[in-house]
């Protein structure tokens, strides 16, 4: 998480992604911290390789909540790049019905195979009751090492 949403880690730019239009809210988590930090390094390239970031860890008070998107209903070109009509037509729906906060949802950067494994979170954060149904418990200042030439591995 880069700096600017550090700071209020519950707010969300609205910019466009996989799984939502330009202006939906919409906020993305992964499963463990190496998915999360492999998401941001193949969306961003090297150049996060210049900045500090910040890993928050939430906690969800009840994994019963969390919607499941199974893997036989993805489109086609669900993981293709740049992202897909379909997967932000689909993800922008979801957080307009506000019916549920948290849809588990597969990477696009790792097989799907690994699914049941490590995923991607997506959280509405436009629903009422997000504040209440997950919180902040930890947050850890890193820096990715890329071990580029000139600087330590």
């Amino acid at each position: 998480m880069s700096e600017a949403y550090h700071n209020d880690p519950w707010s969300s730019g609205g910019r466009a992604g996989r799984w939502n239009h330009d202006g939906v809210r919409m906020i993305y988590l992964a499963s463990t911290p190496s998915l999360a930090m492999l998401e941001y390094l193949t969306i961003k390239g090297s150049v996060v390789g210049q900045n500090n970031w910040y890993m928050i860890t939430f906690e969800i008070m009840d994994e019963h909540i969390i919607d499941d998107l199974e893997a036989e209903s993805l489109p086609d070109e669900w993981n293709l790049i740049p992202h897909p009509f379909s997967t932000r037509q689909f993800g922008s729906g979801w957080v307009k019905d506000i019916d549920s906060t948290f849809l588990r949802v597969p990477s696009a950067r790792i097989p799907i195979e690994f699914y049941s494994k490590e995923h991607n979170l997506l959280v509405n954060a436009n629903h009422s009751e997000l504040k209440t149904l997950m919180r902040v418990i930890s947050e850890t200042s890193f820096s990715y090492s890329l071990g580029m030439k000139g600087t330590p591995a």
